[in-house]
């Protein structure tokens, strides 16, 4: 295989890195060069992903769960109240067939529907 060099000016920092790294120089800045242009450039790291995820997570997902949580206890307490106007609407259905029963009210009530008929 065929090797080129390239004189590479680095900061004092980054070269001392590099200087006191177990692998030689070459080595070292050879792998770092390919890993650099295998990466797609486009990857983000996961330490963005993890933050978006947690911001939305945040300020959209949670206060639409303690929404959705809130709706359904509202919905539960429409449903009971719900059922006591069905229990209510069928207790006053008794009382007036009751009532009604009692004072002939039902009787009086054909009778002059029955006398209404005849007259027209």
């Amino acid at each position: 295989m065929e090797t080129k060099g390239i004189a590479v000016r680095v900061d004092k920092e980054l070269f001392d890195k590099i200087e006191n790294h177990s692998m030689s120089r070459n080595e070292l800045i050879e792998k770092a060069v390919k890993k650099f242009l295998e990466e797609d450039e486009n990857d983000i790291p996961e330490e963005v992903y993890d933050q978006v995820y947690s911001t939305l997570y945040q300020t959209e997902v949670r206060p639409l769960k303690q929404k959705i949580e809130h709706q359904k206890y509202i919905i539960q307490i429409l449903e009971r109240q719900i059922e006591e106007y069905r229990a209510d609407k069928e207790f006053l259905k008794q009382q007036i067939l009751e009532l009604c029963r009692k004072r002939g009210f039902l009787s009086r009530f054909r009778r002059r529907k029955s006398i209404d008929n005849d007259l027209e």
